[in-house]
Parts: structure tokens; sequence; C-alpha cells
């Protein structure tokens, strides 16, 4: 496959799409894609001295699961370790015609970024159909921090995403009953 090029002059074959647009499509490299032909799970067709793949294949493409599947589900369990597990629950509003700027940011955030002090598990959950997303923040009560540490990184987080609408956003905390 060395040599061969993508250029605007190479005709277009109807419901085919030449591997640079479909590796586009499905979010892997043009190298990923070019392997995959090779172990043939994309059938390609020569343009040229270009490749181009089904434009219904691209489509219906789906990655592999990374790790291992898990053969059955996790049990439930309590917290047990001298205290308990609680929860905030941020459900804060997107700003009209923010979505998709706000979703990039989320998507950039670096590992290190917006750990939130001494946390065990941090969510940012969306739906397509809502215009809120809810933010949730597990803490061990033994290890949250205090309220003014707290405050202080939900203040970062307030700051570096003025796409949501703060001035309106509703917080709950909960006790943890049960987790898997």
């Amino acid at each position: 496959m060395t040599g061969m090029t993508e250029g605007p002059d190479i005709p277009a074959l109807p419901g085919y799409v030449p591997i640079k647009e479909a590796a586009q499509m499905i979010g892997l490299t043009e190298k990923r894609v070019y392997q995959y032909v090779q172990n043939g799970r994309f059938h390609a067709v020569r343009l040229g001295n270009m490749l181009a793949l089904p434009l219904e294949e691209v489509q219906q493409f789906r990655p592999a699961p990374s790790g291992r599947t898990r053969l059955k589900a996790p049990r439930w369990r309590s917290y047990k370790s001298r205290g308990k597990l609680v929860a905030t629950e941020i459900e804060v509003g997107i700003r009209p015609d923010r979505r998709e700027r706000l979703l990039a940011k989320l998507q950039a955030i670096q590992p290190e970024e917006h750990t939130f002090s001494r946390n065990v598990a941090r969510y940012i959950l969306g739906c397509a159909e809502s215009e809120t997303i809810r933010i949730l923040l597990i803490w061990k009560d033994t290890e949250m921090p205090d309220d003014t540490t707290k405050q202080q990184d939900i203040l970062r987080f307030q700051h570096d995403f003025p796409e949501l609408e703060w001035e309106t956003a509703h917080y709950c905390s909960y006790d943890i009953y049960r987790h898997t």
C-alpha cells in the first residue's frame, strides 16, 4: 500500500469513501484503517492509486471494546470501610448554541485537570435530548475535603466552563447505599 495517495482529482465512486474520509468518520488514524483493510475487517476497492471503502461498512463500523469483556455483571456492594460513600450531583443548563463547544472542551480535559480534591470518582453525564448536563462527584466521607476546598474546586470548574448556566445550577447531596 505504499505510494498510494489521495488527491482531489481522484474520481468518486458512489457508495464508497476514501481511506482518509473513512478514518475521520470513525475516529481512527489512516494507518489503523489501512491495518483493518490488511486484516480483512474492511473490504477496500482500488480507485486509481488509492483505496476506498464501502460507505455502508464505514457507517456500521464499531470498534472492539478495550480491555477484557465482562462475563457477568459486578455484584452490588455496600461500602464497609469505617465510613460511607457520598455523592454531590450538580445539574446545570447548557447555554444556547454552546453545546458543541462545551463537548469539545470536556473532551479536551487533561487527566490531571479538574480532579476535585480527594474524590473517588467523577462523571459528567449528558443526554442528546436535554439541554443540561449532570456532574456527579463521589467521595468517601472519611476523606472528603473541607467545604472551602470543595467550593474552590467547583469555582475553578465554573470558571473554565462558562458555556454552562451556573447561576441556575441545582446542587444535591446523596448518601450512597449500594454500588458496584
